[in-house]
This record gives structure tokens, C-alpha cells and sequence, in this order.
């Protein structure tokens, strides 16, 4: 005797017309793509964003993996934008640069490091060399770095 009142012709997954099993296909939707596009700016995961959206990960995947890729592209591009005009400053005409940098916008010699580490791969050492090149000398070395100091001084006490 059969446990439940499926016969032979149901679907095993819910009663279904025979043959058919699943779920339905996906309709790719523009209102869900733009919702997938700005979740993956956020940096949620596809399972987080999945369950925002009411598809399966598996339907991102599927379906929205260009509006994913371009949510996480186009948030990485304004964070490093973001980040080299902080390193590098905003001037407050490109014309003229002679006017200065927009107050709270001036360059931070900590974010160009930080920069020069994160995305090109130089490192800070403690070992220096200068073994041809205009720094050779340790005259010159002493004279370049004196020079890099007054001019760090000058600009903290504008």
C-alpha cells in the first residue's frame, strides 16, 4: 500500500503534469539584474544577494553573472578612484594647478604609499642602496632627502 496519493502519472517533485519536473525556467528580468548589479557593488555574496532577490544562487550564475561582474567591477573602480584622489589630491582647477588643491583634498603622502604597496607591489625596506644614479654619492643622497623634508615642512605649514 502507497504511503501517499501519488499515482504512476504524477510528477515525483509535486503532482505535476506528467514529464515535467522542476522548477519552471528563469525569465531573465532588467529589474532584477539592476538589483543583483547593485547588491554585487555592495560586496555581498551571491547567496546573500540570492536571497535578497528571491532567486537561487545558481540562477545568478546563470542568468545576471554580467550585471554581478559589472556591480563588482564598477565598485572597484570608484573605491581605486577614490583612493588616487586621496593619494594624489583634487585640485581646485586642473587648468590651473597653481590655485591648490580643494580644502580636505590635498595629497596624503600615507595613501600614496599605501598605494604603492597595495597596487604595485613596491615594498618598504630597511635597507637602502645607492650604487649608480644620481643618489651614488651620499652627499647627493643627504642633499635630496633634506631637500624632500623642507619641502614636507613647507607644505604642513601652509
Amino acid at each position: 500500500m502507497a504511503l501517499n496519493n501519488k499515482t504512476s502519472e504524477d510528477d515525483a517533485r509535486g503532482g505535476g503534469a506528467k514529464g515535467v519536473r522542476g522548477n519552471p525556467p528563469h525569465e531573465r528580468s532588467d529589474h532584477i539584474a539592476a538589483q543583483i548589479e547593485k547588491l554585487a557593488a555592495l560586496q555581498v555574496t551571491q547567496r546573500e544577494a540570492a536571497q535578497v532577490v528571491g532567486v537561487s544562487e545558481d540562477t545568478i550564475q546563470r542568468h545576471y553573472s554580467d550585471a554581478w561582474e559589472r556591480g563588482r567591477m564598477e565598485m572597484t573602480a570608484k573605491l581605486k578612484s577614490h583612493l588616487y584622489e586621496r593619494a594624489f589630491g583634487k585640485l581646485k582647477n586642473p587648468d590651473e594647478p597653481e590655485k591648490g588643491y580643494v580644502k580636505g583634498a590635498e595629497p596624503s603622502d600615507r595613501m600614496a604609499i599605501f598605494l604603492a604597496e597595495a597596487q604595485h607591489g613596491m615594498r618598504r625596506t630597511s635597507r637602502h642602496e645607492f650604487v649608480n644614479g644620481p643618489l651614488a654619492n651620499n652627499n647627493l643622497a643627504a642633499e635630496a632627502v633634506k631637500a624632500r623634508l623642507d619641502q614636507l615642512a613647507e607644505r604642513d605649514g601652509e
